[in-house]
């Protein structure tokens, strides 16, 4: 019987050896549940991470709890780029090609300018003020140019073909954007004021119906043009007085100058390139700008197609001398006097004046040589 206690003894003592060793665990694990029960400490509290996975892209997500959002508010990360927080610039920028960010750049400076500026210059609630003779000018060339995009419009195919825009989106896109961009201010106001006043009377027309005979031609568009802005609702003009046809080549040359001055009278500076685009379209166009036009696109077809490159320069040159307050006489002197000699008094106003200018240039440089005659002292007697 003692045997057998003594043999029991041993067992009851590694049982109670193994009971001692697990007891710590379990009052640990316990804690544990108690601490899980109650309030996360401040500093659980400011943030805590976790790891997301997003399908092939893995990031770690820095979640601000206390602010109440999670992870999956926030779009997905590439690779490469830490997660709530700003990329460093040169990660950032090569996402993106350098041609779309400068896309994008000169974009988004466009915008600002024009919400800064509004109309070229003039805060969206500033009136608008004009010169009778520009608001006409504008008017006259509204049309024009609206005639040419709408043809340009039915020239398309598919959804292309038809646009829809507001009025205040005419304004923004014709006016400000548009073909009127690069020309004079006193063109763009009068072109915002056609636009917002009188675009009934001056545009309407145009609007669906441009395929009908009586506006899809250049005849067509050059009656609406006179009837429109003289009409007394938009009184831009004086009633138009017909020309009638021209009696001569002088007086055909002059008509076709008088085109040239109209459009490059609109240019904030002229070049050649400008130039050029001028006389691309300046024979076409004349039956926008004459009552009886085809004498003088004959003219210009014959004219200006000889002395094309003579012109580009002359051109140039005269409009962008401030000393030439005529333009038009200038252009008429040069072109239907000296080039195409069709105007035999304009030709001998010019020759007068060349020998004049050269004789008083003649006379300027001998008054410089004697003035600098005088100015040299006399050489001592021994040097002589």
């Amino acid at each position: 019987m003692r045997c057998t206690r003594l043999a029991v003894l041993p067992l009851l003592v590694l049982l109670a050896v193994l009971l001692l060793c697990t007891l710590p665990r379990s009052s640990a694990a316990a804690a544990g549940g108690a601490d899980a029960s109650s309030p996360p400490s401040a500093s659980a509290t400011a943030a805590s991470t976790t790891h997301r996975d997003f399908g092939d892209v893995s990031v770690d997500v820095l979640e601000d709890e206390d602010a109440g959002s999670s992870s999956d508010s926030h779009p997905v990360q590439l690779p490469g780029i830490s997660f709530g927080t700003t990329p460093p610039p040169g990660e950032a920028q090569e996402l993106i090609p350098a041609e779309e960010r400068a896309r994008q750049a000169k974009e988004r400076a466009k915008k600002e300018e024009l919400e800064r500026l509004g109309p070229k210059g003039v805060t969206p609630n500033e009136p608008i003020q004009l010169m009778r003779h520009d608001f006409c000018k504008a008017c006259y060339t509204v049309v024009e140019e609206f005639h040419k995009w709408t043809v340009g419009q039915l020239s398309k195919s598919g959804p292309e073909r038809n646009k829809t825009m507001s009025r205040s989106e005419l304004v923004e896109w014709f006016c400000k954007t548009g073909p009127f961009e690069h020309w004079k201010q006193p063109l763009i106001h009068g072109c915002i004021k056609t636009v917002q006043d009188h675009h009934d009377e001056v545009l309407a027309p145009f609007l669906g119906v441009h395929v009908a005979a009586e506006y899809s031609t250049l005849a067509g568009v050059f009656a609406h043009k006179i009837s429109a802005c003289s009409s007394p609702t938009v009184d831009a003009c004086d009633p138009w007085v017909p020309e009638g046809r021209p009696k001569d080549d002088c007086q055909t040359c002059r008509r076709l100058v008088s085109d040239m001055h109209w459009s490059l009278s609109r240019e904030v500076r002229v070049t050649t390139d400008v130039v050029k685009k001028v006389l691309g379209v300046l024979c076409m166009e004349a039956g926008m700008r004459h009552d009886k036009p085809m004498e003088v696109e004959a003219f210009c077809h014959e004219h200006v197609d000889e002395h094309w490159k003579d012109m580009q320069p002359m051109l140039v040159k005269v409009y962008n001398d401030a000393s030439i307050v005529d333009k038009t006489h200038a252009v008429t002197q040069r072109f239907c006097g000296m080039m195409t000699e069709v105007c035999p008094e304009e030709r001998k106003a010019m020759l007068s004046d060349i020998a004049a200018r050269k004789a008083q240039e003649r006379k300027e440089r001998l008054a410089k040589r004697e003035a600098k005659g005088r100015k040299q002292p006399a050489k001592p007697k021994d040097e002589l």
